[in-house]
């Protein structure tokens, strides 16, 4: 039944139906890239071997000479041979045109099915069309395609799989998936082939659900059919329902390939699943594919994603010794070094591989660059000059990490230069531009560049970029520029902007504006543990202890907790973390008792202790304490002990850097001698000299 009823719907199918073609013979433009005339020179030497060739073949012999030189790209070659001939046989055009299609010559492969046409000679066959549908799809030419599909419905040519096939492949690669389902419902008959075609096409179209529905009905599901439902299903943001198809397909018994393993592999990185991710190794080991270069990149790349950077180096060194490429297994170990915070290895990791002479391509330096900016190192990442091309990403890391170290002017040069380049910038390197224009309070240049991407580039203002003018008036102190600004763009809805207004009030001490931000976060219902706890600081600050004490209730029944502030050091490849008060370190006597002495000189120096800061009313002699075993305290007071004198120290924070922790390093930058760069939650502080880099 099911048989007939896709003849009936085959027969009653009216070309309007996935086309509208005229009656005229079926034509087709020759594409502007084709230029057909070196293809008509016949070399000499060819000339010489055509009768030892066979050259003298009827036409109607299965597998002429054009055929073999075609599959070895010898396209002049080929059409030597074809234009030799005094009468061209279909079974030459089809070695031409199928040859242009196989070595991905698509406009030669169309321009020479417009030459058969007109020269009328030779009918075009199965082969011939199914070839020529290929070139549509490498093209991206659906009107064309359509063209073919009407004249092959029109003239009762046999569609057999193979044909039908190559009409589904066409409309999915050109972006029709409406037109792909109705030609696949039309097939008399379909194979695995046709499933996975179909399926695909919905994938690409964004049909998640459509794509499973397919899945489900279909009764031929090969590895390939698996395949292509879990990647597909990962690209369309479905990873927890791309492994509910993993473990069915182990389940059912099909048996994995390298593609198999190679997207399964980027699952479990994906999700952090490191068990998953071993399990599968295992079974790579057990199927003899570490070899495969697709798997092994896969490996590492799971390995980094997952926080197992031991295991991804133990897979690069037996790389090593294998032949092949490497730059990928470079690159992949630089980035992994990058996302897992380990920015001195990944740099380290990258000065190696150019010791070793693999040169870096484009993603491995924006990785590199990366790594500069985030571990604090500005001025190693001026490799950034000395890369022969740069692309936009490799601009907006370098322009973005001027950003976040508070180099704004430095940032707008770099993308004044971007611009004399011919380098458009995206949205992304507007964000970096406008961050570096708010930390740098450069108000009047950030206007210019919000206008700028709007007008000059016509970039549409994401919440980032309204985010970030929010910031550049907060920080200015143009605080009811910022709120007239969110009212006249229609963002009151989004909590960003008003935990970006709170922590400006925080700054210039502006209740009345903190207030008007914290109820709206509250209306939002979007008042994290953060914003609690600044606007907690802020009644401290005026000592409004029953507001303090309010607010903490009120954080208490709604079950807010504060997020524990942890800071960090990297010292000898080994991460020393640090909380409030950690007395758990081995050296934490040393640590304190490197504190008690730096205060008393820091006090010499000018300094005195925020106690205002303290959300708690009780005598000032408890508030200091309280204040002077900060965890950036501690990490900076293990660093100090355990570094030469004037060692250079970077400290990394999960929060945002508490204001006395701030002040306390600006006075210990000078009092010791060394450069201090602290990391927090929202940007980098360069201590020297008693001075930061934030202003």
């Amino acid at each position: 039944m099911r048989h007939a009823a896709r003849r009936a719907a085959a027969a009653l199918l009216s070309p309007p139906t996935l086309s509208s073609p005229s009656s005229a013979p079926l034509s087709l433009p020759v594409p502007s890239s084709c230029n057909s005339a070196p293809l008509l020179r016949r070399p000499q030497s060819l000339r010489a071997r055509a009768p030892e060739a066979g050259l003298t073949r009827t036409p109607h012999e299965r597998v002429p000479v054009p055929s073999s030189c075609a599959r070895d790209r010898h396209f002049d070659d080929a059409r030597g041979v074809l234009d030799e001939r005094p009468k061209r046989s279909a079974a030459a055009w089809t070695a031409v045109i199928a040859g242009c299609a196989r070595a991905g010559r698509h406009s030669d492969g169309m321009g020479a099915f417009a030459e058969m046409l007109a020269e009328g000679g030779a009918a075009p066959n199965a082969f011939v069309l199914a070839a020529v549908l290929r070139c549509c799809s490498g093209l991206g030419d659906v009107e064309s395609g359509k063209r073919i599909h009407g004249w092959l419905l029109r003239n009762g040519v046999h569609l057999d799989r193979v044909l039908c096939n190559a009409v589904l492949d066409m409309y999915a690669k050109c972006g029709d998936c409406e037109r792909a389902k109705r030609a696949f419902r039309a097939m008399a008959e379909v194979d695995a082939v046709s499933w996975n075609i179909v399926i695909s096409a919905c994938l690409q179209n964004g049909d998640v659900l459509g794509s499973v529905q397919l899945f489900d009905e279909s009764p031929v599901r090969d590895t390939s059919s698996w395949n292509t439902i879990i990647s597909g299903l990962m690209r369309n943001g479905c990873a927890a329902k791309a492994l509910d198809r993993l473990y069915h397909m182990a389940r059912a018994g099909v048996e994995f390939n390298h593609y198999t393993y190679s997207t399964a592999l980027a699952l479990a990185g994906m999700l952090s699943l490191l068990d998953l991710g071993r399990q599968l190794h295992g079974r790579v080991l057990t199927a003899a594919l570490e070899t495969d270069a697709f798997v092994r990149s896969s490996l590492m790349d799971m390995y980094c994603k997952c926080g197992s950077m031991n295991a991804a180096v133990l897979i690069f060194d037996r790389w090593s010794h294998l032949t092949g490429d490497m730059k990928f297994a470079w690159s992949t170990m630089v980035t992994g070094y990058v996302q897992n915070g380990r920015e001195e290895e990944a740099f380290e990791f990258f000065r190696l591989m150019l010791r070793q002479g693999v040169a870096a391509d484009q993603f491995t330096l924006t990785s590199a660059v990366a790594a500069c900016a985030n571990a604090g190192m500005v001025e190693q990442g001026r490799m950034f000059d000395i890369a022969p091309t740069k692309n936009v990403a490799l601009w907006t890391s370098m322009l973005c990490s001027y950003a976040s170290h508070g180099k704004g002017r430095m940032a707008i040069e770099l993308f004044n230069r971007m611009i004399a380049e011919k380098i458009k910038p995206n949205e992304v390197t507007l964000v970096g531009v406008l961050s570096a224009c708010s930390h740098g309070r450069l108000v009047s240049e950030g206007e210019h560049f919000f206008k700028l991407m709007q007008e000059e580039y016509g970039i549409v203002p994401s919440i980032e970029h309204y985010n970030c003018m929010v910031d550049l008036y907060g920080r200015a102190g143009l605080l009811d520029k910022a709120n007239n600004f969110i009212n006249a763009n229609k963002i009151k809805h989004e909590s960003i902007v008003w935990k970006t207004l709170l922590s400006a009030c925080r700054v210039h001490k502006d209740m009345e504006h903190a207030k008007l931000a914290s109820e709206s976060l509250i209306q939002l219902e979007q008042c994290d543990a953060g914003s609690y706890v600044m606007l907690s600081n802020m009644y401290a600050t005026h000592s409004k202890w029953r507001d303090t004490s309010k607010l903490r209730s009120l954080m208490r029944e709604r079950g807010v907790r504060k997020q524990p502030g942890q800071s960090w050091i990297h010292l000898k490849n080994i991460v020393h973390t640090f909380v409030a008060g950690d007395t758990a370190h081995p050296r934490s006597s040393e640590i304190y008792t490197c504190l008690e002495k730096l205060m008393e000189r820091l006090k010499e120096l000018g300094y005195t202790s925020r106690f205002d800061l303290v959300a708690h009313d009780v005598e000032e002699e408890q508030r200091e304490t309280a204040l002077r075993f900060h965890s950036e305290k501690l990490a900076m007071a293990f660093g100090i002990i355990s570094t030469p004198s004037g060692t250079p120290l970077r400290i990394f924070k999960n929060l945002r850097i508490c204001v006395d922790c701030h002040e306390a390093i600006k006075y210990v930058s000078r009092a010791t001698d060394r450069e201090i760069v602290v990391r927090d939650l929202y940007r980098f502080h360069h201590f020297k000299d008693a001075r930061c880099s934030c202003e």
